[in-house]
């Protein structure tokens, strides 16, 4: 398995592997709010021809098949972070996760923890990753999400 940093031509590929992962595990749980706001950032996320300085991402590829992604926004908000479902429980989002912290750390070097708003579905995921609860459940714009920490 290749971590690599993410590359604007793996943009289309990222978005069908986030989209296909949201509506699988998470949309269920959204009411039609929050599925318009997701979809609505993701389609901004294709139509992306670049990325602003402070984002960036990694991806996590099996041969010439992209099965993760992490991106990360404000140099310390992980923004998506999804695995494909035949991928999961193999160590691939704590692969991206180091990545990305390893990055944070390079980037901005005075960055304590990366932060995520995560989805319900993937809490135990986070926890499981050393991230630590800073908050109850919370409804932004109908995204239904939990607050975490990763100290770095």
């Amino acid at each position: 398995m290749l971590i690599r940093p993410f590359e604007i031509d793996d943009n289309n590929t990222c978005c069908d592997l986030i989209e296909s992962s949201f509506a699988e595990f998470i949309e269920p749980g959204f009411e039609e709010e929050g599925r318009q706001t997701f979809y609505s950032h993701l389609q901004e996320e294709r139509e992306r021809e670049h990325f602003p300085d402070d984002i960036f991402g990694f991806v996590a590829q099996n041969s010439n098949d992209i099965v993760g992604v992490v991106q990360v926004r404000k140099n310390t908000y992980i923004h998506f972070l999804f695995v494909d479902k035949r991928w999961h429980r193999q160590g691939i989002s704590r692969k991206l996760v180091e990545a990305a912290s390893v990055q944070v750390a390079k980037r901005t070097p005075d960055a304590t923890h990366l932060t995520v708003k995560s989805s319900l579905y993937a809490v135990a995921a986070y926890l499981s990753m050393g991230f630590i609860q800073e908050g109850e459940q919370i409804n932004e714009k109908g995204i239904i999400s939990v607050r975490l920490r990763l100290d770095i």
